[in-house]
């Protein structure tokens, strides 16, 4: 299948982020709002990720139902004829909307059983075929995750086709990210690191980005002296897996690279210009978001860098 839509109240995101693991652990990749500033954008997205879903899985709670956010999600689901799943996390009985349909107990807080999963293995999927396109960046439009901002730390901003991230102060990385929890997918962008003060500068894509009391995440990088590497970061724990290494196909002369990142279970592949850098295997993270950094490297340093043509393929089976 290519994605589970889970319409939640925020107020029930702690629970939902469990849940999303545990779909993720099965590799049934899924999509979840969990942006905080609702621009004039947001409901285009919402509408997006609706329509190019496979399922919607509800969470029934007080909060939820007086959400218009999830009514309004749960009528257009319907009206789509998308196959919707009902789990009743809070509540007496579950709602009149979806009194027909087979409901989940979760109201003790655990997760549902194998047979829930089980049962999303005959959702169809919108299209086949080895790689599923499931995102597909167009940054010369607004986007709620590709926003225009300033602030002391980061300046981000669109021109022509291109996003934009810049850290105008030196040793901090600034990166952002979609909303989808993948396991298996294979992400591709054009980068270029844009020359400034910082010699060192480095752009690329983070995988597997999971939020709880930390930030973990993979950061495959790429920079401005053709040298690539990649890091894990792990309850604030910084770890080298393939220390900074220089290579031809990692083009210095402030060209764009095209940078891919596949990941399938425990085997992480890295390219760059269409050339397969390195292979990895590595399961310290099993599932998260994907995104674009750029980090300066020296003190009272800047860094800068353009992005374009981001895409997002799921590789779950």
């Amino acid at each position: 299948m290519d994605y589970v839509f889970i319409s939640y109240s925020h107020s029930d995101s702690p629970y939902v982020r469990r849940l999303a693991a545990s779909f993720e652990e099965r590799r049934i990749p899924v999509w979840i709002d969990e942006r905080i500033d609702y621009g004039t954008e947001w409901p285009n997205e919402i509408e997006r990720q609706l329509d190019g879903c496979s399922a919607l899985v509800l969470i029934m709670t007080p909060s939820a139902r007086s959400s218009t956010w999830v009514q309004n999600e749960l009528a257009r689901a319907t009206r789509k004829k998308k196959q919707v799943f009902p789990l009743l996390l809070d509540g007496d009985e579950p709602w009149l909307s979806v009194e027909a349909l087979q409901y989940v107990d979760v109201r003790n807080g655990t997760l549902p059983s194998n047979s829930f999963f089980e049962r999303f293995t005959a959702v169809p999927a919108r299209s086949r075929g080895e790689k599923t396109l499931i995102y597909e960046a167009d940054f010369s439009l607004e986007s709620v995750h590709w926003t225009e901002g300033t602030s002391p730390i980061y300046k981000t901003f669109r021109r022509g086709d291109c996003y934009h991230i810049r850290t105008p102060v030196g040793k901090h990385e600034r990166y952002h990210y979609t909303g989808f929890q993948l396991s298996d997918f294979c992400a591709t962008v054009d980068a270029q690191i844009i020359p400034t003060n910082d010699t060192r500068a480095q752009c690329g894509i983070v995988f597997r980005f999971a939020t709880s009391d930390s930030d973990d995440y993979y950061r495959f990088s790429i920079s401005r002296n053709g040298e690539y590497a990649l890091h894990v970061t792990q309850a604030d724990e910084w770890t080298t897996i393939v220390d900074y290494t220089k290579n031809e196909n990692v083009r210095t002369t402030g060209e764009f690279n095209t940078l891919a990142v596949k990941v399938q279970r425990s085997s992480i592949h890295l390219e760059s210009n269409g050339v397969l850098l390195r292979t990895i295997d590595d399961y310290r993270l099993p599932a998260g978001q994907v995104g674009l950094f750029v980090a300066s490297m020296t003190d009272g340093l800047c860094a800068e860098a353009r992005f374009r043509q981001f895409r997002l393929h799921s590789l779950e089976e």
